[in-house]
């Protein structure tokens, strides 16, 4: 089948996203799960900001406050 996204979005995408989705790949790592994971953020320059083809693309989107 196709492949799904989850994509896990906190403001910065310092901490919060890139530690869920990293949590979520070291779960999935011993299955078989044709899932991609990706993190972003929706104010910090540092971070990688969300985009509307991010949440297009997405299967799943998880808001991290």
């Amino acid at each position: 089948g196709e492949m799904s996204t989850v994509l896990f979005v906190c403001t910065g995408n310092i901490f919060r996203s890139q530690t869920a989705a990293a949590l979520l790949a070291a779960r999935l790592a011993s299955t078989e799960a044709d899932i991609s994971l990706d993190s972003v953020g929706t104010a910090d320059h540092r971070g990688r900001l969300i985009t509307p083809e991010d949440m297009k693309d997405a299967t799943l989107v998880l808001g991290m406050a």
